[in-house]
């Protein structure tokens, strides 16, 4: 057929070409009510995205839970795989962001209304979402919304790596593949933090 790569699908012979985001159905609407978040109508590819609306977004929160107004929520590999079908499990996407604090559930101390926080929402990220407050910190005063959503499943896998399953010291070597990556780019800040003397690879494309 003259291209250097195809897929099959259902028949049909596709080939790679770059057009306009969701040239063909336009931008992506969200319901007309209520919190809504990134979903898929079905796994397998990008042009199954959907924005849906947040189940049970009104639930009463549960003890050691706040409700989240997410103001920036992160896209890493692992929302990749979930888009593309490579896992074995369903999942939801967007399990990391930032946003202010809207609600306390009962019994919470660590966070009031108002407060900044950044973390991870395993149960789905959406407009307005419950937290757990265990998996929530405080954001910096000089972050943005964006920068810390950003951070947590990066920075976590490398400092969980560094410092809990090899207890790195001043002054040992290490090798960070993929240094260009997100868990990369986070392992060779804090590397370099920690007082490490970094190689990384990665690859010329």
């Amino acid at each position: 057929v003259g291209e250097p790569q195809v897929v099959l699908r259902g028949g049909t012979v596709h080939t790679a070409r770059v057009h306009g985001s969701r040239a063909a159905g336009g931008m992506l609407v969200p319901p007309d009510e209520g919190p809504w978040r990134l979903g898929l109508s079905s796994a397998g590819t990008f042009e199954n995205l959907q924005l849906e609306p947040v189940p049970n977004a009104d639930a009463p929160l549960e003890p050691g839970q706040v409700r989240v107004a997410v103001r920036a929520a992160a896209a890493n590999f692992r929302d990749i795989m979930v888009t593309l079908g490579m896992f074995t499990h369903d999942a939801l996407l967007l399990g990391e962001g930032a946003g202010e604090v809207v609600e306390v559930g009962p019994g919470v101390t660590e966070f009031a209304v108002g407060d900044s926080v950044f973390g991870f929402f395993p149960d789905g990220n959406g407009t307005r979402v419950a937290g757990d407050v265990r998996l929530l910190l405080p954001m910096s005063a000089d972050w943005s919304y964006a920068e810390a959503a950003a951070v947590s499943a990066v920075f976590m896998t490398a400092y969980y790596a560094f410092v809990h399953l090899a207890d790195v010291q001043p002054g040992q070597r290490v090798l960070i593949h993929a240094g260009t990556g997100g868990v990369g780019m986070a392992a060779v800040q804090l590397a370099r933090h920690l007082g490490l003397e970094v190689f990384a690879t990665a690859s010329k494309g």
